[in-house]
């Protein structure tokens, strides 16, 4: 509908008389914007260039199943500035959690949806280590394009190129360093971002 070129708004309007919500997942965020300008039903961001705002309420729904809430807990997030990332972000301002991104030189995350977050009282610190992200964590969500999934993870694996640099960046060391309870959200095989050791480390919670 949208892709042979149907005007956005016109497809709004008249979805609106049939259904009682829309989810839309697309690329640009102003086609959601423009979505939901016109339609006449409720409008649910499935996933856009700049914001993943489902998969963050399903990591925070992990987070509250196996640490009984997200408030007050610290945060860790290691991957470029994505759209996962600024999701992360304006979860943080609106649920009171504190967060820390690692995240490469070149990466950062889109000033103005940090600078809103900010403005809404939210603590977010980008760092350039995964370890001075992970100090001290309650959860760690990790991202990493090229990884598969293992079934029923439990550590976020979602968009950072691997590259020499970043390979390996999260390991026992890191681990260490992080609360005792720390839950990593969604788990990659090894030999990406995570190493093998610490996939291996893990298997109990898989």
């Amino acid at each position: 509908q949208l892709g042979r070129g149907e005007p956005i708004k016109d497809t709004a309007r008249v979805l609106s008389r049939y259904v009682d919500g829309i989810m839309i997942r697309t690329f640009a965020h102003a086609e959601v914007i423009e979505l939901a300008e016109f339609a006449t039903v409720p409008i649910i961001n499935g996933l856009t260039d700049l914001l993943h705002p489902c998969q963050i309420l399903a990591d925070v729904l992990t987070i509250r199943q196996h640490l009984g809430g997200v408030e007050g807990r610290k945060v860790a997030w290691i991957g470029d500035g994505n759209n996962m990332a600024h999701s992360l972000i304006e979860a943080a301002s609106v649920m009171g959690f504190d967060l820390k991104l690692g995240v490469p030189h070149g990466y950062d995350p889109d000033q103005a949806v940090t600078a809103t977050a900010c403005a809404r009282g939210g603590h977010v610190d980008v760092v350039r280590s995964a370890k001075a992200a992970v100090e001290g964590a309650d959860v760690v969500v990790e991202a990493d394009r090229y990884a598969d999934c293992l079934p029923g993870a439990d550590l976020v694996v979602l968009a950072l190129p691997l590259t020499p640099d970043t390979e390996g960046m999260i390991g026992r060391n890191e681990l260490e360093m992080m609360e005792p309870h720390a839950w990593l959200v969604n788990l990659a095989r090894g030999g990406h971002i995570v190493t093998d050791d610490l996939v291996w480390a893990l298997e109990n919670d898989i």
